[in-house]
């Protein structure tokens, strides 16, 4: 799947396991975002342990900078619909 704009372009990118994940990669100007989609824990751990080894210099000196977003399921209290993290 890919779509496109005029200075947006979102493309999906080989899954070694779709039924778990969904990886995706939005191109905007001369940035790159990767986008992983999934409601599976072990790809989240997995997520979690890849960031924390990529970025060790900067978690290590404090200066790691992770973002959190949630929607919350209307219809069932107090359980998340959607967790976002973002790291940079």
């Amino acid at each position: 799947m890919e779509l496109e704009s005029n200075q947006v372009r979102i493309q999906s990118t080989y899954s070694p396991n779709p039924n778990r994940q969904e990886d995706y990669t939005l191109f905007c100007h001369s940035h790159s975002v990767r986008t992983t989609v999934t409601a599976k824990p072990a790809v989240v751990s997995r997520w979690i342990y890849t960031v924390r080894h990529r970025h060790r210099f900067q978690l290590r000196e404090g200066r790691l900078v992770v973002g959190l977003g949630v929607q919350w399921d209307p219809e069932t209290p107090n359980v998340a619909a959607t967790l976002q993290l973002c790291v940079g």
